[in-house]
């Protein structure tokens, strides 16, 4: 059973660095002249957008979730 306040910290934690990421990506995107490829895709359907910044975004969250929580 996961102990609910590493869960929490570890959520925190996920998020605040997936945070992190955007907010750099947004920077870097908003500091340029240039009009930025955003790497658009779909998921499920041609109208459920996803950009590569959603999908660095998802990967450091999984990423910190498996090393804190292996077995999960």
């Amino acid at each position: 059973m996961i102990n609910e306040e590493k869960a929490l910290a570890v959520a925190l934690q996920a998020a605040r660095a997936a945070g992190a990421f955007i907010a750099e990506r947004h920077a870097e995107i908003h500091g340029s002249d240039v009009i930025p490829d955003f790497g658009v895709g779909t998921k499920n359907s041609p109208t459920d957008m996803v950009t590569d910044i959603d999908r660095g975004a998802q990967k450091i969250i999984i990423e910190i979730i498996q090393k804190s929580f292996p077995d999960h």
